[in-house]
């Protein structure tokens, strides 16, 4: 082989590595889902929430304070509850505090974030929403 068949085989097959991409992506998985929180209007979580979220015409009663053992429809952590569902476009709410000095009762809407943990050409892309229900006093 020639110096210039040499020399033109190497610069092409350096072009081509060259053009080949490579997609590295994690293997982290993602749950869409949508995170309720409850706060004070000074934003001081209220831990003690109690009532009822109505999600896509379903009714969710909730209690904070429930003992863990007793098992609820609604698993709230601290001042949050979390559901699994990415379409889900407005939420009803009724909630109280545990001694009834605050509360609040309406609908929000709902808007999602798509999220990609393994970057955005990866696969495993989740929805996200997240929604904070402030309690005034009643």
């Amino acid at each position: 082989m020639n110096t210039k068949n040499l020399i033109f085989l190497t610069v092409l097959g350096s072009a081509l590595t060259a053009c080949e991409e490579k997609l590295e992506c994690t293997e982290m998985g993602c749950v869409g889902g949508l995170t309720i929180s409850f706060v004070t209007e000074e934003g001081t979580p209220i831990n003690d929430a109690s009532g009822m979220i109505i999600l896509d015409g379903v009714e969710y009663p909730f209690d904070c304070m429930a003992d863990p053992n007793f098992p609820q429809s609604v698993e709230c952590v601290d001042n949050t509850i979390f559901f699994e569902t990415e379409d889900a476009e407005s939420i009803e709410f009724l909630v109280t505090n545990g001694d009834f000095t605050m509360g609040w009762e309406g609908t929000r809407s709902v808007q999602y974030q798509e999220v990609f943990p393994n970057g955005e050409d990866c696969p495993t892309e989740c929805k996200t929403a997240s929604v904070e229900v402030v309690l005034n006093l009643v």
